[in-house]
């Protein structure tokens, strides 16, 4: 069996990613403990070595390439961490908030944030709407979600969160982006990337106005 490590280089390294060695020990910290985790209690359904790598780092990995190298980053509906987790592993200059509800989630993130030493990371316990009281003027400079579905939700919360000049990104099946039609009032599409991960997977970009 390849280790962790030697398999997130190379599928890394297939869709065009050369991964820092610091950067590999780190993920493979962070693999451990959601193995370890997971075993306890329900934090992802996606628990194969292989698809770990491809659907969870590699996804965070490719974001990271195209965010700023520092501001402030949202991510809403965290879950274990992923995509945002590994984007702030390649960009340590940014500031990033992990906004999730549940506990155990929140406890898990926690924990990885502590285990890695990752510096300006804050785990939020609560829905997005709820961060907008506790941020009045957060003006972030991305916000991200992944599997979200909350679309109506997302863009509302992203009126109040953005700076003008920030972007949204969200991760989107093919259904997903045709749902996605009817919520984004007030926001243009500038950019749509396909993941390398899925087929039928993308990456949209959307500003302000």
């Amino acid at each position: 069996m390849v280790p962790f490590k030697k398999l997130l280089e190379e599928e890394g390294k297939r869709i065009g990613l050369e991964l820092p060695p610091e950067v590999l020990e780190r993920s493979d910290r962070y693999y451990r403990l959601l193995a370890e985790w997971n075993q306890k209690v329900s934090l992802t359904s996606i628990v194969k070595e292989e698809e770990v790598v491809r659907y969870h780092f590699l996804e965070g990995f490719f974001l990271a390439q195209f965010l700023p190298g520092r501001g402030k980053m949202v991510d809403v509906g965290s879950g274990a961490g992923f995509p945002a987790l590994p984007a702030k592993l390649l960009l340590s200059k940014m500031e990033l908030i992990l906004v999730e509800p549940v506990m155990r989630k929140v406890l898990f993130l926690r924990e990885v944030v502590r285990a890695l030493s990752l510096s300006s990371v804050e785990v939020f316990r609560g829905r997005m709407e709820e961060l907008s009281h506790f941020y009045r003027d957060l003006q972030a400079d991305v916000v991200t979600s992944r599997a979200l579905g909350r679309y109506d939700a997302f863009f509302s919360f992203c009126r109040q969160a953005l700076s003008p000049s920030g972007r949204a990104i969200l991760f989107v099946s093919e259904r997903g982006r045709r749902d996605l039609s009817s919520s984004t009032s007030g926001f243009s599409l500038v950019q749509e990337v396909q993941l390398p991960t899925r087929r039928r997977g993308f990456l949209l970009f959307f500003s302000p106005g």
